[in-house]
This record gives structure tokens, C-alpha cells and sequence, in this order.
């Protein structure tokens, strides 16, 4: 299924800002930075893809802390239409202090809110 597929069979977006660790830091999955943020009713099983929305600096990104082969520059943005883009995503920044950035989670239902 393409990635404009699994968009369109979105029934919600939430939108979050996240705060991307710094380069010299632990990289972190995009779950851990909105997790707390998360409304009650619904959870990573829901989710089907995001982007990261053009971000305040370039960050780099990948599967584990260790293997971060993906530099995504500032006027750019990350897309996945998988379902665990959230939990299996790592990001910190390519260089200096840590960033900010936008992220849209697509989710399969909409729970009423």
C-alpha cells in the first residue's frame, strides 16, 4: 500500500512538538517524546504512520540508538506510512543542542475527540 494510500485512510491526525535530544545525547524514539502528550483513549497500536515536519535543524534518524543512517535537512521533512514509525523511529540532532519540530501521528479511528 503507497504512503498517500495509508494518509487517506487516516480517519485522525494529532499534531505534537517535539523536542529532538541533541547530538551529543542518546538518540530517542518519537514514542518517548509525545507518549506522555498521547490522549488517554489512544495508543501506538492505532497508529499507521506520521511525518516529522520541517524541523529547526537537521536531525538524523533511524531504527535503533546506534544505526541513524538518515540526515533529513532543515527545509525537509520525514515520512513513514508503516505502523510502527512511532516506537521503531530514533532521532537526535545532527549537530549541537537539541531541536524542535512538528509531528503529525495518522491514526486508523477517531475515538469522538
Amino acid at each position: 500500500m503507497s504512503g498517500a494510500s495509508r494518509i487517506t485512510l487516516a480517519s485522525r491526525v494529532l499534531y505534537f512538538q517535539i523536542t529532538i535530544p541533541a547530538a551529543a545525547g542518546t538518540a530517542a524514539t518519537l514514542w518517548s517524546l509525545i507518549s506522555a502528550n498521547m490522549p488517554n483513549n489512544e495508543s501506538y497500536a492505532n497508529i499507521i504512520g506520521g511525518r516529522i515536519n520541517y524541523a529547526s535543524a537537521a536531525y538524523v534518524a533511524g531504527s535503533s540508538t546506534t544505526s541513524l543512517p538518515i540526515e533529513v535537512a532543515t527545509d525537509h521533512f520525514l515520512e513513514e506510512p508503516a505502523a510502527n514509525f512511532i516506537t521503531n523511529t530514533y532521532v537526535k540532532a545532527a549537530s549541537g543542542a537539541a531541536i524542535t519540530a512538528g509531528l503529525s501521528v495518522w491514526l486508523t479511528r477517531d475515538n469522538g475527540l
